[in-house]
């Protein structure tokens, strides 16, 4: 999904810049240090989309770093977070 520029400042704006770093993948903390804007912010981002039935459920995996959304788990991920992370958009 491309992210268009928003048209009146030529930059994107705090939501675009969340939904591209969801683009990236990764956990909530890193999302919104990514696009700059607060935690709660992005989390919000988050539960929009699985409002609208975008996203597939984040699972206690997200929370705790062991997700496949975290680089250090990724590359040793466990067969339960390849299972449990299957289809999440914040996977890596």
């Amino acid at each position: 999904m491309s992210i268009p520029m928003s048209a009146a400042s030529g930059t994107l704006t705090p939501y675009e810049r969340v939904v591209q770093a969801l683009e990236q993948g990764g956990t909530i903390p890193a999302i919104a240090r990514n696009a700059h804007v607060s935690p709660a912010f992005a989390q919000s981002v988050v539960e929009h989309f699985q409002r609208l039935g975008r996203t597939g459920e984040a699972s206690s995996l997200c929370s705790s770093g062991l997700g496949l959304c975290s680089p250090q788990s990724a590359s040793k991920a466990s067969p339960e977070a390849t299972i449990a992370c299957a289809g999440c958009p914040l996977a890596r």
